[in-house]
């Protein structure tokens, strides 16, 4: 009766990346579908509207099977090495086999936003196909129409999916996949800096907002409807704001990591580490801080263990004193640029 547990524990981590880019596809349906329904079907005929929701429907059905079976694939092909390593039975896998899986790890963010934007932009072409498989004139410029909605939900799609993805990845799979490795130092894997995160923050909640804009513009709605502009700019702006509150978890919580570590070894705490692996410029960050603080720890220890035996009484107690505060933390290790600088700020 006690088996069930451990095999949910090693499967909710894959069922939970399986269905990460769900949230991101039914944000962008819902702004794909409300665009349809107010801007492209009022330009439809009736039989064009049947054309064109029969195009979506066998649209579904044909392209977003093989695009899900790949995803699914990609996840849970990680399931049974997940555990073999969870379970320290690591020595099935061989060192090639192993960085194979870690660089799939690191990409699948990628994995997961290709599949998503592939889906959302081959719409665009087969929805077109499909108006034109009626007899009735096409309208002009539905085309285009067609194309902002589904750039649109693209653009909304992948970067929600994008940070979803990646989260879920540094959280569950990181800490096992990772163990005895550092992220940052696989060979193969495509990684986000931070300035790479905020070009793509900047993509969401800048530029697809007021290319959609324009682009409404363009489509001849400059002197009709300003509510609906505004409320596409609006949606724009939500989802942008959105992915935001995503990008915090990826850049914000390590931030409060290193401050609090850091505010604990001022205070004296010698035993703080920060269990955080990334594979972005905070990967080496966080093992430079972690190495630092050993540095630290060792040299109390070796101060406290042969201090008295060298005839030197304060032997043991200055450098605690020093390493328990930044600028002695900078001076015990011997950077003498952290030391100065930590100085002049207190003296300012």
């Amino acid at each position: 009766m006690t088996e069930p547990a451990p095999r949910f524990r090693n499967c909710a981590p894959f069922f939970s990346l399986a269905l990460a880019p769900l949230f991101a596809v039914l944000l962008g349906s819902a702004f794909n579908i409300w665009y349809n329904v107010t801007r492209i079907q009022p330009l439809l005929t009736p039989d064009q509207h049947e054309k064109f929701i029969g195009g979506i429907l066998w649209y579904n059905l044909i392209a977003y099977p093989p695009l899900i079976a790949c995803w699914l694939w990609l996840v849970f092909s990680l399931s049974k090495p997940y555990c073999c390593l969870r379970e320290e039975m690591n020595q099935s896998l061989t060192v090639d086999e192993m960085e194979r899986l870690r660089r799939r790890v690191l990409n699948l963010p990628w994995y997961g936003t290709s599949i998503c934007g592939f889906g959302w932009l081959a719409c665009a072409p087969a929805l077109c196909f499909a108006l034109r498989l009626s007899e009735d004139p096409v309208a002009p410029m539905i085309d285009f129409q067609i194309v902002i909605s589904i750039l649109i939900a693209a653009l909304i799609t992948t970067t929600h999916a994008f940070y979803i993805v990646e989260i879920l990845t540094q959280k569950f799979l990181y800490p096992v996949f990772f163990k005895d490795s550092k992220p940052y130092e696989t060979e193969g894997g495509i990684i986000l800096s931070l300035r790479g995160h905020g070009i793509l923050w900047t993509l969401s909640i800048g530029f697809c907002p007021i290319v959609s804009l324009l682009l409404l513009e363009y489509a001849g709605y400059g002197e009709q409807s300003f509510a609906f502009k505004a409320a596409v700019g609006g949606l724009g702006i939500a989802f942008g704001l959105g992915s935001a509150f995503l990008l915090s978890k990826l850049v914000v919580d390590p931030i409060h990591k290193l401050r609090d570590a850091a505010r604990a070894v001022a205070s004296g705490d010698l035993d703080t580490r920060i269990d955080l692996l990334r594979a972005d410029e905070f990967g080496p960050l966080i093992d430079e801080f972690n190495h630092m603080v050993s540095e630290v720890k060792e040299k109390q220890r070796l101060q406290e263990t042969f201090g008295p035996h060298v005839g030197v009484s304060d032997f043991g107690t200055r450098p605690r004193t020093r390493g328990r505060t930044p600028c002695g933390l900078g001076h015990v290790l011997r950077y003498p640029q952290l030391h100065r600088a930590i100085l002049c700020h207190g003296a300012g």
